[in-house]
């Protein structure tokens, strides 16, 4: 993360994420450590 954004905010809620390709999709963040992010994107029905 630059700019010192962090992520702890977004823990077990559905975050709305953008990449830097311009890529974007809703995802659920269960774990985060330092340089470590897992959880589930969601893709509408699943």
């Amino acid at each position: 993360m630059n700019g010192g954004m962090t992520m702890d905010c977004c823990l077990n809620r559905r975050t709305f994420i953008t990449l830097t390709d311009g890529t974007d999709f809703w995802y659920y963040p269960v774990f985060i450590e330092r340089t470590i992010v897992a959880g589930y994107r969601w893709e509408g029905l699943r």
